[in-house]
């Protein structure tokens, strides 16, 4: 469960530094080519990572980051490396600041997954402007929370001796490949004038 986690925080938070890269790149005011590709990408990207996320966090979900913790608890003779009192008091910490997390939780599953991604509301066609009149997703709080979820998964993957690979050197890469597909465009444009 611990690796089916962290790899779909992974993938979300991939989902997002591309869509992120893609921003910068279609937002550069002296940049004009691929900009509908950009944009479409970026915002395919984002419904991807509300996705991801919301999957993790949904506390139905039998593989949600709430489920590990309750199989945790119940299971702690699993763990081999650690005390049974200091698993209980991780897992209790992290279930607190779990908490902190449910209103941008609750907001980002009804207002995007719920009305946006995955069904259409019928407040879009009642409500004039509805969706112009919504704030847009705080990406930097959605990549924050992912980071801090990515954290807690991996102290429960230390335990049962599980990798965790550092988020940075994919966020890095996604930089570098966007910044390389965007160099590989500006020389085709540039050998056809």
């Amino acid at each position: 469960m611990v690796g089916i986690l962290k790899l779909e925080l992974a993938k979300g938070l991939r989902y997002l530094s591309i869509a992120k890269q893609l921003q910068i790149q279609y937002a550069n005011p002296g940049y004009t080519e691929a900009i509908l590709f950009f944009g479409g990408a970026s915002a395919a990207c984002i419904d991807c990572a509300i996705l991801s996320f919301t999957k993790v966090v949904d506390s139905q979900d039998k593989l949600g980051f709430e489920a590990l913790m309750r199989s945790f608890q119940n299971n702690l003779s699993v763990f081999d490396s650690a005390t049974a009192e200091k698993i209980k008091t991780d897992i209790e910490y992290h279930r607190k600041d779990f908490e902190n997390l449910r209103p941008f939780v609750k907001e980002l599953k009804q207002k995007w997954r719920n009305e946006v991604i995955a069904h259409t509301s019928l407040k879009f066609i009642n409500e004039d402007g509805y969706m112009r009149n919504q704030p847009p997703v705080n990406m930097v709080q959605l990549e924050r929370y992912y980071r801090k979820l990515y954290d807690m998964v991996g102290v429960y993957g230390r335990y049962l001796d599980v990798d965790t690979a550092p988020l940075d050197l994919v966020s890095q890469q996604i930089e570098d490949d966007v910044n390389y597909l965007v160099g590989l465009l500006n020389a085709a444009k540039n050998s056809i004038q």
